[in-house]
């Protein structure tokens, strides 16, 4: 889109590869704004992919917290040798 003096203004090919406007004698001034193709599409499919990342960084976090408590619930047997040296310990 190409405003010149805040008005819609007809564009055409020049050279075919820059863009011309047709200007009366005198100061304007001009806007011209450019929305590649694709790039909303990209945008959203790039925003559902950094979604997914942190959605997976925290599954995979809980899952940690939950392998964690599972190790601190299980206790380890005390045999009876462990028993005996803290029992039997000089310092006791």
């Amino acid at each position: 889109d190409v405003l010149v003096d805040g008005e819609k203004t007809q564009t055409y090919r020049v050279g075919g590869a820059l863009t011309g406007i047709d200007l009366a004698a005198g100061s304007h001034q001009i806007a011209m704004t450019f929305t590649p193709p694709g790039l909303w599409l990209g945008s959203l499919i790039s925003l559902i992919c950094v979604l997914l990342f942190l959605a997976s960084c925290y599954v995979e976090a809980m899952a940690e917290r939950r392998r964690i408590k599972e190790k601190w619930k299980e206790k380890p047997e005390e045999t009876e040798d462990e028993s005996d040296i803290f029992q039997e310990s000089e310092y006791v």
